[in-house]
C-alpha cells in the first residue's frame, strides 16, 4: 500500500484525537480505578489507555 504524507498525517490525527478523547474519559477516575475489574463484561480503563497507544 503507497501512502501519501497526507494520509499519515490523517492517521496520526486520528490516533492523537483518540487518545486525547480517552484521557479525557478517564480524567474524573482515581488511580485504583485504574487497576480494578468491576465486572468480567468490562476490561479495567489501564486495558483500554494500552490498547490506544
Amino acid at each position: 500500500m503507497n501512502m501519501t504524507i497526507a494520509n499519515k498525517e490523517a492517521i496520526l490525527d486520528q490516533y492523537l484525537y483518540t487518545r486525547y478523547l480517552t484521557e479525557k474519559i478517564t480524567e474524573p477516575l482515581e488511580t485504583e480505578d485504574f487497576v480494578v475489574q468491576a465486572m468480567s463484561d468490562v476490561s479495567p480503563p489501564k486495558w483500554h489507555l494500552a490498547h490506544t497507544t
